[in-house]
């Protein structure tokens, strides 16, 4: 499921900024990942300053980061969610984002089930 980054910002409990001159609208998140892998609908997070500029000019939508990291960018490229713990707010996004979407019921073709299982309603085996 995607979350605007207000939703995320609210859940996680961090303030947004958006310094945006252009008129863009903030993406919708889908993930959370590293800074070397994250995508356009990724958050990443910092704590450290030596990855600062490795974070932002990296392809995620937005940084979680502290007030003291925020402080010191001078032009924001990317959305910042700012926070007094990171990795804490990092973990919030990342069970927000996790949370199971709707399961198709049933068993996948490639699943093997023990023909004697008796699987409950609504139950659902994924791929082998």
């Amino acid at each position: 499921m995607k979350y605007s980054l207000q939703e995320i910002a609210n859940t996680i409990r961090a303030r947004l900024f958006v310094q945006d001159t252009q008129g863009n609208t903030t993406p919708a998140i889908a993930g959370v990942a590293s800074i070397a892998s994250a995508s356009s609908t990724d958050l990443i997070f910092i704590e450290n300053p030596k990855f600062l500029e490795a974070a932002l000019a990296s392809k995620a939508a937005a940084i979680i980061l502290s007030n003291t990291l925020a402080e010191s960018i001078t032009e924001p490229t990317k959305p910042l969610l700012i926070c007094d713990h990171p990795k804490l707010a990092f973990t919030r996004a990342a069970r927000l984002l996790a949370e199971p979407g709707e399961r198709q019921q049933g068993v996948h073709p490639s699943a093997i089930v023990h023909k004697n299982a008796k699987l409950g309603l609504g139950a659902a085996v994924g791929a082998l």
